[in-house]
């Protein structure tokens, strides 16, 4: 493989220069993380908010003192490095196409934030700037066709077999050609108190208890501009009412052909590009804690496109159910809850998403009436005076979830769902199991997934036709240096059906070290 060695050199520098330097906090949405914080929240026995919805915005607290890098003169200011340095014998799964390549994938980029305390100093009110840019280049260590034409004519993602890893678009890289190259950026503006947090960016969201992923919003899908705020009112130290609203922009990759006459060049008239549609997304919630054990969310999701936002969608709380009938029934509804109860030394969730739900006809075959179901469970258990953690989550989706009879309105930014990774018509089950207490801590996982076939079509049967499954073993192994850097060994087992063109049980060793990345 002919890669340029300066890069090497420059991210080993890079490297060397700041893995001794502090770094502000992110929001890591890694499994590791999320296991982390689950185990956290069962012990304290209190269901707090960052269990059950969360985003990858950096965090805000209160009297932190963290050491700050290129900018260690400045109190309110960081800029800190990123890098990823990342190899696997399977290609990460990157191209669903081909057998399983050796690829080594290369993320150099920076973060920075600014933050400052509005009004007073005991005002309680901070802000918070920030962004961040990836540069990511992956080069095959054999020669490799990887094309966006071919994952196009077969319905096909980057990583769409991958339930972590997303991308807003590639480029093949000029040396060597058997690579690819792709970017990413984020940052926004937030402001936050004890009760309210406002937020206005480019990110990633999360609303449910589930890690691997959730029905309405994950964070699987690449990230999107939005405006959020998330309230909490606390009627005492065990009950109280948390209120979030989103409303954001996704890239629908529709082509719009009603400005084609603006977009005509005489000399690439045959290469024509067009701007996308317009495609929006519009959700609130609603989240009762009982008690401090107990938590009941309630939620609605609209997507929408090729028109202006309804004003009855910009008022956070009107019923959308109605609202979306009030402007002619056009539009993408999606209505659900989910819930949380901490017993027996372990946490118990459950949710349910309801697609164009028909009240007096929601047992009727005809009709509607779409659903998606998770089911999961954490418990803690004891072999040999060594702790465990034990998770498991079951995922149901029916053929018509996240499609729609306009495909306008289908419930994906950048061609992924944006809800569950694997889209409609799918089964999916998750066993993570890991030691607790050690600095090296062990984590197996399982995973099996079926796949069927999507389609918006009334009467279509789930798992009809399912000609796809994924079924992975790993044993992962994470080591953080810090809490912004770490390495990670795997090693892995595949059995696959249909999934790429020959390979269907292989071996897959990935190997990383990761620097202000959770992923």
């Amino acid at each position: 493989m002919l890669v340029d060695n300066k890069k090497y050199l420059t991210l080993f520098i890079i490297m060397v220069l700041n893995i001794s330097n502090g770094s502000f906090s992110s929001e890591d949405y890694s499994i590791e993380n999320l296991t982390n914080n689950d185990m956290e929240i069962i012990s304290n026995k209190t269901i707090l908010p960052r269990i059950y919805k969360h985003n990858n915005v950096p965090k805000i607290k209160y009297n932190d003192e963290q050491s700050l890098d290129f900018f260690s003169n400045h109190k309110n200011l960081s800029v800190n490095p990123i890098i990823g340095i990342r190899f696997s014998s399977s290609g990460f799964e990157l191209n669903p196409l081909i057998n399983p390549e050796e690829t080594l994938w290369l993320t150099p980029g920076i973060k920075f934030r600014y933050r400052n305390i509005l009004i007073s100093p005991y005002s309680g009110i901070l802000l918070n700037i920030w962004g961040s840019f990836y540069k990511h280049s992956a080069y095959f260590l054999k020669k490799t066709i990887f094309n966006k034409e071919s994952l196009k004519n077969a319905n096909l993602k980057p990583f769409h077999y991958n339930p972590y890893i997303s991308m807003e678009y590639f480029v093949n890289t000029e040396k060597p050609e058997w690579g690819i190259d792709f970017d990413e950026a984020q940052g926004g503006i937030s402001i936050s108190s004890r009760n309210l947090d406002i937020y206005f960016g480019k990110f990633k969201s999360s609303f449910g208890p589930f890690l691997r992923g959730n029905l309405s919003i994950s964070h699987n899908t690449p990230s999107f501009p939005q405006f959020r705020f998330d309230y909490i009112h606390s009627f005492n130290n065990k009950k109280k009412i948390d209120f979030t609203y989103l409303i954001g922009d996704l890239i629908s990759e529709i082509e719009d052909s009603s400005v084609m006459n603006a977009y005509q060049n005489s000399e690439i008239i045959k290469q024509l590009r067009l701007p996308w549609i317009k495609r929006g997304i519009i959700y609130h919630r609603v989240d009762f804690h009982i008690n401090q054990r107990l938590r009941v969310g309630f939620y609605e999701l609209v997507v929408f496109g090729a028109r202006q936002t309804p004003w009855q969608y910009l008022i956070p709380v009107n019923f959308y159910w109605s609202a979306q009938h009030a402007t002619g029934d056009f539009d993408n509804l999606q209505m659900g809850f989910d819930l949380d109860y901490i017993h027996n030394n372990g946490r118990t969730n459950f949710a349910i998403l309801v697609d164009e739900w028909a009240p007096y006809e929601t047992f009727t075959s005809n009709h509607h009436n779409w659903f998606g179901f998770q089911l999961g469970r954490t418990q803690f258990f004891n072999i040999y005076n060594q702790k465990f953690y034990f998770r498991i989550e079951n995922t149901v989706i029916m053929p018509q979830i996240y499609e729609h009879k306009f495909p306008i309105n289908s419930v994906f930014n950048h061609g992924y769902p944006i809800g569950f990774w694997t889209g409609g018509d799918a089964f999916d089950t998750w066993i993570t199991i890991k030691s607790i207490g050690k600095k090296i801590r062990p984590r197996f996982e399982l995973e099996y997934t079926i796949f069927g076939s999507p389609k918006y079509q009334i009467g279509r049967k789930y798992l009809s036709v399912n000609d796809k499954f994924r079924l992975k073993y790993s044993l992962v192994f994470d080591y953080k240096l810090k809490s912004f850097s770490k390495i990670e060994f795997c090693i892995s087992h595949f059995e696959t059906e249909k999934i790429n063109n020959n390979k269907q049980n292989y071996f897959s060793l990935d190997l990383s070290f990761k620097y202000n990345i959770s992923y």
